[in-house]
């Protein structure tokens, strides 16, 4: 696509500043219409393929912020954890103690899966080497949890048995 594009551009050029004869001058507008167009499109293109990263959360600002999001999770605010958490973790992908504790946040809001797959990413992560207890510990409490009924059958069975 860059050599096409480099091609039609120095044709435009030479046959504009150079070889003014070579082409007749409605040929020479139609080609930079084509280089006009050509970039546009070859923008857009880039633009779906490579979309802009999001901006990392500088090291200050992310350290206010987790301390805000442990304070929210130990207060049981799920959703100001999560929400917090999902900003860190937008900064900066590797931070496996925030990809933990977003994994126990979808744990404590019943969304087994989510956190099973997360877990299951962090386990097959180079930088998670120095966590391995801990996500072992988070794996433990997933499948004990999967093999828990859910909490309204708990409470339907109970109710059953106290009458």
């Amino acid at each position: 696509m860059a050599v096409s594009f480099a091609a039609l551009l120095n044709t435009a050029l030479l046959s504009t500043f150079v070889w003014t004869e070579f082409l007749a001058p409605p040929v020479r507008w139609g080609m930079w219409l084509a280089v006009t167009v050509f970039w546009i499109l070859s923008a857009l293109v880039s633009l779906v393929r490579f979309p802009i990263a999001p901006r990392r959360v500088s090291p200050a600002l992310a350290e206010d912020l987790f301390k805000q999001v442990q304070s929210e999770y130990l207060r049981g605010n799920w959703f100001e954890a999560e929400r917090g958490l999902l900003q860190l973790a937008r900064g900066d992908v590797e931070d496996v103690g925030v990809q933990l504790l977003l994994a126990r946040v979808f744990t404590r809001t019943g969304r087994l899966r989510e956190a099973a797959a997360l877990v299951k990413q962090l386990n097959a992560s180079e930088v998670s080497a120095k966590w391995r207890f801990e996500l072992s510990r988070q794996s433990d409490e997933l499948a004990e949890r999967a093999r828990q009924p859910p909490p309204d059958v708990q409470t339907g069975i109970s109710l059953l048995q106290a009458a």
